[in-house]
C-alpha cells in the first residue's frame, strides 16, 4: 500500500524531465543557404520590389556609378510616387501570403517531430532506467510499478498511432484537396514579375500621351502664330496701298492747279497783247479784236471750269473705290 505513491510521484517526476528535455531541447544545426527561410525570401522579394521600382523609375546614367539592385531613386512626380506605393503594397501583400503558408507548414512539421520526440522519450527512458540498482525493496518496488505503468502507456499510444481513423477513401480527397490548393497559390515572384510589367506599360502609356498633347499645343501654338502674321502682313499692305492712292491724288491736284496758274499766265499775256494791237489800229478794227479776245477768253475760262469738274470727278472716284476696298478688306 505505501508503494503506489511513490511509484506516481516517480513517474510525476520522469514526465516533468522528460516535458522539461522536450521544451529544452538544443535546434538542429541549419546549412548556410535554406530555401525555408523566412528572413531570406523577405531579403529577396525586398531586393527584387527595389530593383523593379529602379528600373522602372530611375533616369540611367553611365557617367555614374551605380549598384546592380539599385539605390534610393528621386519620386519627382504623383504618378510615380503613387506607382511606388502600388508596388509597395503588392509587395507586402504578396509577402504576408507566403509568411502564413510557411508558417503554417512550420507549426504542422513542429507538431509531428514533437509528437514523435515524445514516443521516442518514452520508449527509451524504461531501457535506460533499467540498468540502475536498487538497494532497497520499496525502490524496486516502485522502479516495477513505473515500468509497467509506461508499457501500457506506451502500448495505448501505439495504438492510437496505428490505429485508422480515416478510411482510404477520405484520404485520397484530402490527398488531391492538398494538391489543388497547392496548384492555386500563386508563386509571388511571377505575380510581382506581372505587376512591374504593368506598372511599366502604364508608365510608357503615360509618357505617350504626354508627348501627344505637348506636340498638339506646340502645332497649335504654330498655327495661331503663323495667322497672326498673315493679318499683321495684310493690314501693312493696305495700309500702304491706302498712302500709294493717297500721295498719287496729292500729285494730281498739284499738277492740275499748275496747268490753271500757267493758262491764266498766258491769257494775261494775251490779254496785254491784244490791248497793245487795239491801241495800234483802228477803233473798228480794235472792237473786231475786242470781241474776238473776249470771245477767246471765255472759251478759256470754260475750259478751264470743265478741267476742274472732271478733276473733281476723278477725286471723288478714287475715294469712293478706297472706301469699298477698306469695307471689303475687313
Amino acid at each position: 500500500m505505501l508503494l503506489a505513491p511513490q511509484g506516481t510521484s516517480s513517474s510525476k517526476k520522469r514526465m516533468g524531465l522528460n516535458r522539461w528535455k522536450r521544451f529544452t531541447r538544443k535546434p538542429s544545426p541549419k546549412p548556410a543557404f535554406d530555401p525555408d527561410n523566412v528572413e531570406h525570401w523577405i531579403k529577396r522579394v525586398e531586393k527584387a520590389s527595389e530593383f523593379a521600382v529602379s528600373n522602372a523609375f530611375f533616369t540611367r546614367n553611365s557617367d555614374l556609378p551605380r549598384s546592380p539592385w539599385g539605390q534610393i531613386t528621386d519620386l519627382k512626380t504623383s504618378e510615380q510616387i503613387e506607382d511606388h506605393d502600388e508596388i509597395y503594397a503588392e509587395a507586402q501583400e504578396l509577402v504576408n501570403d507566403w509568411l502564413d503558408t510557411k508558417l503554417k507548414q512550420e507549426l504542422a512539421s513542429e507538431e509531428e517531430g514533437d509528437a514523435k520526440n515524445t514516443v521516442s522519450s518514452v520508449t527509451i527512458m524504461p531501457e535506460a532506467n533499467g540498468h540502475l540498482k536498487y538497494d532497497k525493496f520499496d525502490d524496486l518496488c516502485g522502479y516495477l510499478e513505473e515500468e509497467e505503468e509506461s508499457t501500457t502507456v506506451q502500448k495505448f499510444i501505439d495504438h492510437l498511432l496505428h490505429k485508422n481513423v480515416v478510411d482510404s477513401a477520405m484520404m485520397e480527397d484530402l490527398g488531391r484537396k492538398e494538391n489543388q490548393d497547392k496548384k492555386q497559390q500563386k508563386d509571388p515572384r511571377l505575380t510581382m514579375e506581372m505587376r512591374h510589367k504593368q506598372v511599366k506599360e502604364n508608365r510608357l502609356r503615360r509618357e505617350k500621351e504626354l508627348e501627344y498633347q505637348r506636340i498638339e499645343k506646340t502645332l497649335k501654338k504654330s498655327a495661331f502664330l503663323e495667322a497672326q502674321c498673315l493679318v499683321q502682313e495684310e493690314k501693312k499692305r493696305k495700309a500702304l496701298e491706302a498712302k500709294k492712292e493717297e500721295e498719287e491724288i496729292q500729285r494730281e491736284m498739284v499738277k492740275l492747279r499748275r496747268e490753271i496758274i500757267e493758262r491764266r499766265r498766258t491769257v494775261k499775256e494775251a490779254w496785254k497783247i491784244e490791248k497793245k494791237r487795239q491801241e495800234e489800229n483802228s477803233q473798228n478794227s480794235s472792237e473786231k479784236v475786242m470781241f474776238q479776245s473776249t470771245h477767246i477768253l471765255l472759251d478759256e475760262e470754260k475750259m478751264a471750269k470743265e478741267r476742274k469738274r472732271k478733276l473733281k470727278e476723278v477725286l471723288i472716284q478714287t475715294f469712293e473705290e478706297n472706301q469699298q476696298k477698306t469695307t471689303t478688306g475687313h
